[in-house]
């Protein structure tokens, strides 16, 4: 199975490994067509391919020498290191190697990687690269590129993972027309692979006409970052975190996006905004185009908001009246912006809230994962179910429900506590659009995207439930 987390790690190891060891021989199984043009972009210095068969004559592959494995021994110093790339290797990726030829004894650090592996990290590499780049490596045509993804990676399983890596192959050659966009990405800065950095720059790519900005805490970026940012015209803003966190650092998160809306909104032309986080990522290159395409499609009801807010439906609940994900967030401008400057929390009416933590919030939870009420078959004591889910949940908070139904209060409407989850329900038809996570290809590094089943088709929504809800559900029938 392809490890999408390996990938990345050996995409950071691979590199300061040929750093620290310039002489680099080559141990191969069979030649896959990846693993030069990964070296060669890695700058590696291949001194030699090794096999276990004899060479009689001098021969070369790719200008590199071919030696026989023990023949080269002698050759080995402590600058050395070995790559081998198999089809299965075994763990770790870096491990002793200890040779000896005649009296010749020598301890080499080696590198094993399996072809897959070799593909994901090349594809990796070149994420941000320009076609001229990929030629000097060796691919001569965007349908080899193409090819060499589909070729390298069809017998995956891991679903998730395949489709990003068939995705980042040809962003660097897509770029999107769009100006009337901004992105905006909050929170605390993810360093680890570069990700957060990486994440703006890949958006940059695809979309080279919209604002793309970073809202996030002093103290997180250093020099480096902020030239990275500067050098990708992506605007840093470092802001100052309220003295109240809020609960579950809601008040953080209001914060930062609220900032980087204000700024999109204060010195861009840009109708209007993406806001996501800064540990997630969309894969899909023509994400803004399908948000856009989704908000015309689906106009508002009435005149509360000027165009349909759009999250993901993966994370958001429909037996929790107000339980919408709130990873990431796409509308108009002034409808995002309205949203990330409501009130603070704690909010007075929701003092008496049962919080996420509590151990009673996650009982009622786990009860209404066995709750018989769906979209499809509503049961024939419907009244009574309804009656006791709208008294189980009305005080239920955590920071997805109280930033969307706060919102609700103050831009839409009264809530009536009596038809809490109707109520609910009918703001995900008039005001929403729930897209699939899958869908986008979207990424959250902290969780692995695969925890759709059974279960997941009776907790949370899919775009399939709201566009069933959206063209089915009458308030006043209940």
């Amino acid at each position: 199975m392809f490890d999408n987390r390996k990938v990345a790690y050996l995409a950071d190891l691979l590199p300061e490994f040929i750093k620290i060891y310039p002489d680099i021989f080559l141990y191969l199984d069979e030649v896959p067509p990846d693993i030069f043009p990964l070296l060669h972009r890695l700058n590696a210095n291949v001194k030699a391919i090794l096999v276990d068969s004899e060479v009689s004559n001098p021969q070369t592959f790719f200008n590199v020498p071919v030696l026989n494995f023990q023949a080269a021994v002698p050759y080995f110093n402590y600058q050395t290191a070995i790559i081998r790339v198999a089809k299965k290797i075994s763990e770790p990726p870096v491990k002793e190697l200890t040779l000896q030829s005649g009296n010749i004894k020598k301890s080499l650090s080696l590198l094993e990687i399996s072809f897959d592996e070799a593909a994901g990290v090349y594809d990796r590499l070149i994420f941000m690269k320009t076609f001229k780049e990929l030629e000097a490596d060796g691919l001569n045509s965007m349908y080899g590129v193409l090819h060499r993804t589909a070729r390298g990676f069809s017998t995956f399983t891991n679903t998730d993972s395949y489709m990003k890596i068939m995705y980042t192959a040809p962003p660097q050659l897509l770029k999107f027309d769009i100006d009337d966009v901004g992105i905006v990405i909050q929170g605390p800065l993810m360093h680890e692979n570069n990700y957060t950095l990486t994440t703006a720059q890949m958006y940059r790519r695809l979309y080279p006409n919209i604002p793309v900005v970073i809202s996030t805490w002093k103290n997180e970026a250093d020099g480096d970052f902020r030239k990275a940012c500067k050098a990708n015209s992506i605007v840093l803003l470092e802001n100052t975190p309220p003295q109240d966190r809020g609960y579950l650092n809601v008040n953080l998160q209001l914060e930062s996006s609220f900032q980087g809306v204000n700024y999109i909104k204060n010195h861009t032309d840009a109708q209007f905004v993406l806001k996501t986080r800064s540990d997630q990522r969309i894969y899909r290159p023509d994400f803004l185009l399908y948000f856009k395409n989704l908000i015309k499609a689906f106009p508002p009801y009435g005149d509360k908001l000027t165009r349909r807010l759009i999250s993901l439906a993966g994370h958001t609940r429909y037996l929790i009246p107000f339980f919408v994900c709130d990873f990431m967030l796409f509308g108009h401008i002034s409808d995002i912006k309205n949203f990330y400057g409501i009130v603070r929390y704690p909010n007075p009416e929701d003092k008496n809230s049962l919080c996420f933590n509590d151990k009673r919030f996650l009982q009622i939870a786990n009860l209404l994962d066995r709750s018989k009420l769906n979209f499809y078959e509503p049961p024939s004591d419907l009244q009574r179910q309804l009656t006791n889910l709208n008294r189980m949940t009305k005080r239920l908070i955590n920071p997805e429900i109280y930033m969307m139904k706060t919102f609700y209060q103050e831009n839409i409407a009264t809530i009536n506590y009596k038809k809490y989850a109707q109520t609910y329900w009918q703001f995900l038809r008039d005001y929403l659009i729930l897209a699939d996570n899958r869908s986008i290809l979207f990424e959250w590094v902290k969780y692995e995207q695969s925890r759709y089943n059974v279960l997941t088709l009776y907790r949370y929504m899919d775009h399939s439930k709201w566009l069933h809800l959206y063209n089915n559900f009458d308030i006043d029938r209940i």
